[in-house]
C-alpha cells in the first residue's frame, strides 16, 4: 500500500480545502516529514487518515451512533467571527496491491454538523455505487484490518501506552489480531453455537423447557442490569456534578477568606492551647531562675571560687599532716627526728590564709551545685527559651489566621450551599455503591445461570447421535485449537527475532545484550539481560521503555506480512540524545517503504533534518494563524525554507 494523497476540507484546524501530496518520488526517498509547533495540527493528519479508513472505530471503542455524530460535529473546523463552516470532508487516495494486481482506491468520507457521515469509494476512478455505507466500511476493513493498522499508524501516546503497559494486555491484543487468533476465537464460538443448536433440537421437552427458562432468566437479568447501568451512569454524573459544585463553592469561599473561616475555631483553640503551654514553660523558667541557673551566669567567678576552695582544701590537708607528725614526735612513737624532718620536707607548706574554711561536705556540695546542677539548669533554660520562641511564632501565626478569617455569618450562605452539595455527593455515592453491589450480584447470578446452561449443553453434546455436521463441527474445534497453538508458537519465535534485531538497531551500545522472550500462551514479553536474568521493566527509564515499544511495534509490523506505510506522530518526545540519534538514523528511513513523520522543531531539529534529507520525498510545515484560528500547509520544513531563501 502507498498513500498517494490526503485532502482535508474544514477538518479540525484546517479551514477550507488542503490537498497534500504524499507519493514517494523515487527509490530511497520514502520519507514524508510534517513539521509544526504544538497545537498547529500535526495530529490532525494522522487522525484524518484513521477516520477516513475506519470511521466510528477511529474515534473510540463502543461509541453509540449519537456519540459518533457528536464527535464528528466537533471535528468540523470551528472558524472565527466571519467563518462558520457546517460541513467537513476527508479524501484519502492510495494504491493497493493484491494477488499481483494494483488498484488505485479513493475514500471520501464527508459529514455535516449534527449528521451522520457519508462514505464513498472509488476504485480505479470508478465509483462503487452498489456498495452501501456498511459495505463500503467492510470493504476498507478487508483491505486494511483495523487491528493491523494499529501496528503501522501510531503516535507518541500509543508508544507510551505500550511502553507503560505492565499487564501485557495491549501487546496480547495486538498479537492476537496479528495472528488472526481473534478470527479463530470467533470461529470456535460460532461452532459452539452450532453444536448447542443441534443439541437443543434433539433434546427432550423437559430439557428444552429448562434451557428456555435459563435463557429467560438471563434475559431478565440482562434487562435489569441494563436499567441499573443506566441508573449508575446518572448517579456517576450526579457525583461528578456535586464534585464540581463543591469545588466551585470552595473556590468562592477561598476568595472571600473561607479557607480561614473554616479553620477559625481551630485557630482560636490553637491560640488558647499555645498560651497555656507558654505559661507552663514560663513557670519552669522562673523556677530555674530562682534556683541554680544564676550560678551558670558567673562562670569566671565560680571557676575562681572552686579553684580557691581546692587550694584551701589542699592547704588544710597539708597542715593537718604536719600537725599529726608533730603529735607523733611529741608522743615518741618510735620515729626518729630525721624521719619526721624528711616527711615534713616532702609536704609543700603554704602559709596562705584560709579565707572560706569550708568543710569537706560543704565543699563537695558546692562543687556539685556548680558543675552539675547549674550546668543542667543552663541547658534546660536554653531549651525552654527555644520552645517559648517557637510558641511565640506559632501564636503570632495563629492570631494572624484568626484575623484573616471573616466572621461565620459572612459565609453562612456559601457554607449552607457547601453542606447541601456535600450531602448530595454523599447520597449519590451511597446510591452508587448500592447499585454496584446489585450489579455485582446480578452478574454473579447471570454467570451461575450461564454455567448451569453450559453444563446442560455439554450433557446434550455428549448424548448427540452421530451426524456428519456434528462430527465436522467437533473436529473443526479441535483443529482450530491445534492451529491456534502451533501458529502462536511459530509467530512468537519470529516476533522474538524481529524484536531483537530492531532493538539492537535502536538501543544504545550498553543495552545491546538485551534480548526478549515471549510466552506463546499469554504473549507476555520479558526482557532478558546478558546473564539470562529477567529485567524488571519498571526499572527502565522512560526513553528505554519507548525504544522497547517502538521495537515491538516494528517487529509486529514485519511479522504481520502486510506492506503498509508507517505513520508516526511525535516519536522522539521522551528519548535522550543517544536514543534519538539511533531512531533518526536506523528506524525512520527503514521502517517501511513509505514513512510519514509528524514532528515538532525540537524533535526533528536542524541537524536531524540534514540526516533525513537524503530520504525525504516531501516535507511540509504546518503553521497556525492565531487571528484566523486556522492552520495552513506550506512545502518545506522549518529550516529548509530559510536555507532556500539564502
Amino acid at each position: 500500500m502507498i498513500i498517494q494523497s490526503l485532502t482535508l476540507h474544514n477538518y479540525r484546524v484546517f479551514a477550507g480545502t488542503h490537498n497534500i501530496d504524499l507519493t514517494p518520488d523515487g527509490v530511497g526517498r520514502n520519507l514524508v516529514l510534517f513539521g509544526g509547533l504544538n497545537g498547529a495540527g500535526k495530529t490532525s493528519i494522522l487522525s484524518a487518515i484513521k477516520l477516513a479508513l475506519y470511521g466510528q472505530r477511529a474515534l473510540g471503542s463502543n461509541l453509540t451512533q449519537k456519540q459518533y455524530i457528536e464527535k464528528l460535529s466537533q471535528l468540523i473546523h470551528l472558524g472565527n467571527e466571519t467563518l462558520h463552516p457546517n460541513d467537513a470532508r476527508i479524501e484519502l487516495a492510495f494504491q493497493y496491491s493484491q494477488e499481483g494486481q494494483t488498484s488505485t482506491i479513493k475514500v471520501i468520507r464527508s459529514w455535516q454538523r449534527d449528521s451522520k457521515d457519508d462514505l464513498h469509494i472509488f476504485v480505479n476512478k470508478t465509483l462503487r455505487q452498489e456498495l452501501s455505507y456498511d459495505q463500503c466500511q467492510s470493504y476498507l476493513d478487508g483491505i486494511i484490518p483495523a487491528g493491523v493498522a494499529e501496528l503501522f499508524f501510531f503516535d507518541g501516546e500509543k508508544i507510551a501506552e505500550l511502553a507503560e503497559d505492565e499487564s501485557g494486555t495491549i501487546l496480547r491484543t495486538a498479537v492476537k489480531r496479528l495472528l488472526g487468533l481473534n478470527t479463530v476465537e470467533k470461529l470456535q464460538s460460532d461452532l459452539a453455537i452450532h453444536l448447542k443448536k443441534e443439541g437443543v433440537t434433539k433434546a427432550d421437552a423437559k430439557t428444552r423447557e429448562q434451557l428456555a427458562e435459563y435463557a429467560k432468566q438471563r434475559k431478565q437479568l440482562d434487562s435489569e442490569a441494563e436499567v441499573k447501568e443506566n441508573e449508575l451512569t446518572k448517579v456517576n454524573n450526579q457525583v461528578e456534578f456535586a464534585k464540581k459544585e463543591i469545588s466551585l463553592i470552595e473556590q468562592q469561599m477561598s476568595e472571600q477568606g473561607g479557607a480561614w473561616a473554616q479553620s477559625r475555631e481551630d485557630e482560636l483553640k490553637k491560640v488558647e492551647d499555645i498560651v497555656k503551654e507558654k505559661a507552663a514553660l514560663e513557670k519552669q523558667l522562673r523556677n530555674h531562675i530562682d534556683g541554680f541557673y544564676p550560678i551558670s551566669l558567673a562562670k569566671n567567678a565560680t571557676k575562681a571560687l572552686l579553684e580557691q576552695l581546692s587550694k584551701e582544701a589542699e592547704i588544710k590537708e597539708n597542715r593537718a599532716f604536719v600537725n599529726k607528725l608533730d603529735q607523733l614526735a611529741g608522743n615518741q612513737v618510735g620515729l626518729d627526728q630525721s624521719t619526721i624532718a624528711h616527711l615534713k620536707s616532702s609536704v609543700q607548706f603554704d602559709d596562705s590564709e584560709v579565707l572560706l574554711d569550708l568543710s569537706d561536705r560543704e565543699y563537695h556540695q558546692l562543687q556539685y551545685q556548680i558543675n552539675d546542677l547549674a550546668v543542667k539548669a543552663e541547658r534546660d533554660v536554653k531549651k525552654i527559651r527555644k520552645q517559648i520562641k517557637q510558641l511565640d511564632n506559632q501564636l503570632e501565626q495563629a492570631r494572624d489566621n484568626v484575623q484573616r478569617a471573616p466572621q461565620q455569618e459572612q459565609l453562612e450562605k456559601l457554607l449552607n450551599k457547601l453542606r447541601t452539595a456535600e450531602d448530595n455527593k454523599t447520597k449519590a455515592a451511597i446510591t452508587r455503591v448500592k447499585l454496584l453491589e446489585e450489579l455485582k450480584q446480578d452478574y454473579m447470578q447471570a454467570q451461575d445461570i450461564a454455567r448451569k446452561e453450559q453444563r446442560l449443553h455439554n450433557e446434550l453434546a455428549a448424548q448427540l447421535e452421530y451426524s456428519e455436521s456434528i462430527e465436522n463441527a467437533q473436529n473443526a474445534q479441535l483443529v482450530l485449537a491445534d492451529f491456534a497453538h502451533e501458529l502462536s508458537a511459530l509467530r512468537v519465535k519470529q516476533l522474538e527475532q524481529e524484536f531483537i534485531t530492531s532493538y539492537q538497531q535502536l538501543a544504545r551500545k550498553e543495552d545491546l545484550d538485551i534480548s526478549a522472550r515471549i510466552n506463546p500462551e499469554s504473549f507476555d514479553v520479558e526482557l532478558i539481560d546478558e546473564n539470562g536474568k529477567v529485567i524488571n521493566r519498571k526499572q527502565l527509564s522512560a526513553g528505554e521503555k519507548q525504544i522497547y515499544a517502538i521495537a515491538i511495534l516494528e517487529a509486529l509490523g514485519k511479522v504481520s506480512g502486510h506492506k503498509l506505510p508507517v505513520i508516526i506522530d511525535t516519536p522522539l518526545g521522551r528519548l535522550d540524545s543517544a536514543h534519538r540519534d539511533k531512531l533518526i538514523k536506523h528506524y525512520l528511513p527503514n521502517a517501511s517503504h513509505q514513512v510519514v513523520v509528524l514532528s515538532t522543531d525540537t524533535e526533528v531539529d536542524e541537524q536531524y533534518y540534514q540526516w533525513l534529507e537524503p530520504h525525504l520525498s516531501h516535507s511540509y510545515e504546518i503553521q497556525f494563524n492565531a487571528t484566523a484560528k486556522a492552520s495552513t500547509l506550506n512545502e518545506g520544513y522549518f529550516w529548509q525554507q530559510a536555507q532556500e531563501a539564502q
